[in-house]
């Protein structure tokens, strides 16, 4: 079962890939894509889509940090950062050094979670908001050209039960997922999804930003 949160990320993709074009890196992404529904690659205008991971069982094009990304001596002209940034010992560098390897006017998709709980990948070190992104952003030359934030409270607080009964999985919980499944649906149908409009409780964010300087 997918959380609501994994659906408005795919839901997202689909929507920010159209920005996208030229050469592609995509950090800390697999090739599988086996988390989402989501499948790179529709956009006619992208020529190559790489993968940078540090994770070798993740078959990646570039088997480096994050950090190290401008040692490749490559630019491009688009870049994923998809539910990746909290799990990074140094978010700000890994974003300057991504920044340095993009041509001037590339685009940039960002997604990061808030209101969910603690996920090791291997490790989880912070939440973001997106004012504090923003300045993070701007900074290395990033400009912010549009947030989506994904899911109101109703879709928060079933997240956090899934994850919860993942948490402590057992035959009653399995049960339960079941029963949520259902209401999983129903809930999609009435509560704001993803939306530019701001909102107090969220499960994240998902960011498109273009290269300035």
């Amino acid at each position: 079962m997918r959380s609501c949160r994994r659906i408005f990320i795919d839901e997202f993709l689909e929507i920010s890939e159209k920005e996208l074009e030229g050469d592609i890196i995509d950090i800390g992404g697999e090739k599988s894509q086996n988390k989402g529904k989501y499948r790179p690659y529709k956009n006619r205008k992208i020529k190559s889509w790489k993968y940078l991971n540090t994770n070798e069982e993740k078959k990646p094009d570039f088997l480096i940090p994050a950090e190290k990304i401008t040692e490749l001596n490559l630019k491009f002209d688009g870049f994923i950062l998809c539910e990746v940034l909290e799990h990074l010992e140094n978010p700000e560098i890994v974003l300057s050094e991504t920044s340095k390897s993009l041509r001037i006017g590339g685009v940039g998709i960002i997604t990061i979670p808030f209101l969910v709980g603690e996920h090791a990948d291997p490790n989880d070190y912070q939440r973001y908001l997106p004012n504090k992104l923003k300045i993070i952003l701007k900074k290395v030359g990033l400009e912010t050209k549009k947030i989506y934030y994904m899911g109101g409270l109703s879709a928060s607080i079933f997240d956090l039960i899934l994850l919860k009964l993942y948490y402590n999985y057992s035959f009653i919980s399995r049960i339960v997922i079941r029963i949520l499944h259902c209401l999983q649906i129903i809930l999609l149908k009435f509560t704001n999804g993803l939306s530019t409009k701001k909102k107090e409780f969220t499960t994240g964010y998902g960011l498109i930003v273009k290269k300035i300087i």
